[in-house]
């Protein structure tokens, strides 16, 4: 069995501090090492397990890379002796080279998210680290040449039946999957668009929110200050974003920074880097109350924000506490600005584009037809009396 094991020159450290990993064996009593691309500190380096000792996303994703290099080398050996043939350096440094240009999908996506870490969001790439493994576990050694339309198909149709996912999840599945795709195709590795006749129509799930009536429940509970701290703090920032529409992940990134004078300044984080939208909301009474009531010190964020489940256990205690027999998670508070917005304002919905930090007005049209439902059945009551 040939020992594959990692290799660091202790003497070319880079002025990062970091020294260059690479993954070792022998052949023939000759050493054969292939460079990994990644690097670290020597003394994180575990040269008894072969991984960096940590962990931080960034590490995780190093130590994958680590491990598919090894897996690579180890596959090489594997196929060399089931086919009874002599493994030299030369043609394991071939086979080696001759793996990386057949492009594993895996690894190549694995690779391009682990550099673009620092230009996108935690749960951008938490979302795309997610999809990847799935589709790891659709084909293991799906290959970027593999990748057609037939493909494509039976990925949708394994994620529908053997996943049980929701068309929505398939569709943001297909997404991270196309976008992978088309960076290898700009890189001169595919072509061709295997998504074209791709469509897959999501799920028109009800979109949950709180009534005028509803929130004015949640409001004269917050002002009682009868729940406990826990629960007064998540009520206080669910309801800030009731009623300015920002997302969780804007909300628990707010700080004074994003005051201007009566007017809250943000550029979303799930959009940034799509649109580099800057959103502007006029702070209301309400809203300025929410923020002094948080006490929040400057160079602090505003809101005490717990983590998305908590908050969300957290605000089903609320709801039951305020009687409202609805299933609520965070995500609704931004609902419930939308919907009530155009409630009141049902011609102005190119103004909550605007608020909602939307690019295509498509995406705010949804609330629309929310709307149209609800006043659909506010007029049941005429069925009864006819």
């Amino acid at each position: 069995m040939n020992r594959i094991s990692l290799y660091v020159n202790k003497k070319q450290v880079k002025l990062d501090g970091t020294c260059a990993i690479y993954v070792a064996t022998v052949v023939n009593g000759q050493p054969v090492r292939f460079n990994t691309e990644v690097s670290a500190p020597l003394e994180l380096i575990d040269f008894g397990h072969d991984v960096i000792r940590g962990s931080s996303q960034e590490i995780k994703d190093k130590n994958l890379i680590i491990s598919n290099c090894k897996a690579r080398v180890s596959d090489i050996f594997v196929q060399y002796r089931l086919r009874f043939s002599e493994l030299t350096p030369q043609l394991l440094r071939r086979e080696y080279d001759n793996y990386l240009s057949n492009h594993l999908f895996f690894d190549y996506a694995i690779k391009n998210l682990h550099e673009r870490r620092l230009d996108i969001t935690k749960s951008t790439h938490k979302r795309h680290v997610t999809v990847l493994n799935q589709i790891k576990r659709f084909s293991p050694d799906l290959r970027l040449s593999d990748i057609n339309e037939d493909m494509v198909k039976a990925f949708v149709r394994w994620c529908r039946h053997s996943c049980k996912n929701q068309m929505s999840t398939v569709q943001k599945n297909i997404k991270v999957l196309k976008f992978y795709y088309r960076l290898a195709g700009k890189e001169g590795l595919v072509k061709g668009n295997p998504f074209e006749e791709i469509r897959i129509r999501p799920n028109h799930s009800v979109r949950e929110y709180l009534s005028n009536e509803e929130l004015n429940q949640f409001i004269a509970l917050y002002k009682a200050n009868s729940l406990s701290g826990p629960l007064q703090n998540v009520l206080r920032y669910f309801l800030f974003s009731c009623m300015t529409g920002l997302r969780y992940s804007d909300v628990q990134a707010f700080s004074h920074s994003n005051i201007v004078g009566n007017t809250i300044v943000v550029q979303m984080i799930k959009t940034r880097n799509e649109t580099g939208k800057t959103v502007k909301i006029p702070i209301t009474n309400g809203v300025r109350q929410l923020m002094d009531d948080a006490k929040a010190r400057i160079g602090e964020p505003i809101f005490r924000v717990l983590s998305n489940q908590k908050t969300n256990d957290y605000l089903k205690d609320i709801t039951k506490v305020a009687g409202i027999a609805k299933r609520i998670s965070f995500h609704c508070a931004r609902h419930t600005f939308a919907t009530n917005f155009l409630i009141k304002n049902g011609e102005k919905i190119a103004t909550l584009q605007e608020l909602l930090g939307h690019s295509k007005i498509e995406q705010t049209r949804i609330y629309a037809h929310v709307v149209y439902e609800s006043v659909e059945e506010s007029m049941q009551f005429l069925n009864a009396m006819w």
